[in-house]
């Protein structure tokens, strides 16, 4: 959480764009750009209140999403496909083929590989 206190200490403090930010902390751009908008989201600006301590600040940008339900088409059987896999001359495209032909709606060969 030191990693976004110092973020939002930059950006709004000391006035850095977020490439200089992401330089000065050791984070790539786009983390920095999430951390901004995750705080933005959660209603935070700097400085932040008094007593906010990391775990509160964890949970409030970090919110975990639940399940939206189960899958709406059952996912491949993996371990059917790892043994197809192993034999000789069979391919991933081959593999996928096999299996979008028993399938109603199957998933795409890219989303698979």
């Amino acid at each position: 959480m030191r990693r976004i206190k110092e973020v939002m200490r930059l950006v709004h403090d000391r006035k850095l764009s977020r490439r200089q930010t992401a330089q000065a902390v050791g984070l790539g751009r786009a983390a920095v750009s999430d951390y901004l908008a995750r705080a933005k989201d959660a209603g935070l600006s700097w400085p932040l209140p008094d007593g906010l301590d990391d775990a509160t600040l964890e949970a409030m940008l970090f919110k975990e999403q639940a399940p939206s339900g189960p899958p709406s088409r059952p996912l491949p059987d993996w371990e059917a496909v790892r043994r197809e896999l192993s034999k000789k001359s069979v391919t991933r495209q081959l593999v996928w083929e096999e299996y979008a032909d028993g399938e109603e709606n199957p998933y795409s060969y890219l989303s698979l590989s």
